[in-house]
């Protein structure tokens, strides 16, 4: 969501770059870590957001991906910029995210 001018740029300028969100509709390591620590992370979840149709709004391909298969069909494919809107499984930690607070 920060990025948006990057991608703006990318699309201008046709960079090839592949763009990769990790979408679990949250800020998802503060929702783990918050979790983790007991308590509730509801104010670092968000509505989903479909970064695909962002991307396209700017003219930049893109592809929403639900499971590994979809990724097989992209094998090879980068001529510009590229956005992949990997839907992530909230309910799964992040394995970064363990142990975090026993370090804080």
């Amino acid at each position: 969501m920060m990025s948006l001018g990057d991608l703006e740029t990318a699309a201008r300028y046709r960079i090839p770059l592949l763009v990769v969100v990790m979408n679990d509709r949250a800020f998802g390591a503060e929702r783990h870590v918050l979790t983790d620590a007991g308590r509730s992370g509801h104010h670092v979840e968000f509505p989903d957001v479909d970064f695909a149709a962002v991307a396209s709004a700017l003219g930049i391909p893109a592809r929403t991906i639900r499971r590994p298969e979809d990724l097989e069909a992209l094998a090879g494919v980068l001529e510009g910029p590229l956005l992949l809107d990997c839907k992530l499984r909230a309910d799964v930690p992040i394995p970064r995210a363990r142990g975090v607070r026993q370090r804080a």
